[in-house]
């Protein structure tokens, strides 16, 4: 075999190997944007939603029945969040929970998150609330608070600062508190994909 041919051939392995690199880039990103298009229904004490394929979802254990879905589990700790209706998270990614809540009192917006800041000041260790204001997605009036307060872990582990926004909404005689929460990341970097799930929460649907 001559230089010339040695070097031929090798130029050809290399196009070859980057033809199929890009192709295997492009069924990658193909296969992502078709799973995160694709979402699933749950129902959880009477209050539904659509949740992106794949993503575990943990309810609150006192529902009056149990899904048989292996990707939704009962909440551990349903005695200490008795508001708390289901967390849902990727369990590629867990550092990203979506939850929702159902508060009594479905008018004073304002007094139910101070009730809720209340209590999650007593639970959550250096929890703040960073901002606070009225809102109106797709014509519907609500309440919005973005909140900071770190996770310590377990012995060992280096603490965890979670950042995260409620949207509270009016829902007959409750109020629906829809969170997002990110540990070590801003959330208005995920504010996209929640606000399509946060659209899909309604009562008895």
């Amino acid at each position: 075999m001559t230089a010339a041919t040695f070097e031929q051939r090798r130029r050809q392995s290399s196009t070859l190997t980057t033809v199929i690199t890009i192709i295997a880039l492009l069924l990658g990103w193909g296969l992502k944007i078709f799973t995160e298009g694709r979402t699933r229904p749950v129902t959880v004490e009477g209050i539904s939603a659509q949740v992106p394929a794949g993503w575990v979802v943990r309810q609150n254990e006192t529902s009056a029945s149990q899904s048989d879905d292996p990707f939704q589990m009962a909440h551990p700790e349903s005695a200490q969040n008795p508001n708390q209706v289901f967390t849902a998270w990727n369990p590629l990614h867990p550092e990203r929970h979506y939850t929702v809540s159902a508060y009594p009192g479905g008018v004073d917006l304002p007094s139910t998150a101070a009730i809720r800041t209340l209590n999650r000041g007593q639970d959550l260790r250096l929890y703040r609330i960073l901002d606070e204001t009225p809102i109106l997605v797709n014509g519907n009036e609500g309440y919005k608070v973005s909140f900071a307060y770190v996770d310590p872990g377990d012995v060992g582990d280096v603490p965890t600062v979670i950042q995260g926004i409620d949207y509270y909404f009016p829902s007959g005689d409750q109020t629906l508190v829809i969170t997002l929460e990110v540990e070590n990341d801003n959330p208005s970097r995920h504010l996209t994909d929640f606000l399509k799930f946060l659209e899909t929460v309604q009562v008895g649907g």
